[in-house]
């Protein structure tokens, strides 16, 4: 299943790194999400948002629709939401991260800060659709325990 566009932003769903790609374009028809441009647009614009990627200065506007506020906290998302209350149903103590962690990529120095802290345990809490390399790199070097949770975990825990 592909991610949904009106909740991703169109992007996200078409992005070449996006692993349900092929899956996509086989339900919509090749490059239909590209249709008008030319060879050569596709490609500049492709360059340029691999770029900003690369340094981490993309601006995934489209997650600006997706904040949601829940006891004063700001979740980017309705997965983290759903995972939010979970944890209260359970009376598992969370709270956001304060702290950023270092970690490096394509020879830059980057902060990453996970999803939820769980002060009770010490850990940290991903939740993720789906990775990119980027991902990888920050995770390798987590120097805390960390649990990545994707769709299947949430779906397996009860949370979506």
């Amino acid at each position: 299943m592909g991610i949904d566009r009106a909740k991703a932003g169109g992007h996200v769903r078409c992005c070449q790194k996006n692993p349900n790609l092929e899956k996509i374009k086989a339900r919509a028809g090749e490059n239909s999400h590209r249709r008008g441009q030319t060879a050569r647009t596709k490609e500049k614009l492709s360059k340029i948002a691999s770029e900003m990627m690369a340094k981490g200065t993309w601006p995934f506007s489209y997650r600006d629709k997706r904040i949601y506020e829940y006891k004063g906290v700001k979740l980017h998302g309705s997965w983290e939401l759903k995972y939010a209350q979970f944890l209260d149903r359970f009376g598992i103590k969370w709270e956001r991260p304060k702290v950023a962690f270092s970690y490096s990529f394509n020879g830059l120095v980057k902060k990453y800060t996970p999803d939820f802290y769980l002060p009770d345990s010490d850990e940290y809490v991903e939740i993720k659709g789906y990775e990119v390399p980027m991902d990888k790199a920050k995770w390798a070097s987590f120097p805390k325990p960390l649990q990545i949770l994707r769709k299947p975990d949430l779906v397996f825990l009860g949370v979506i």
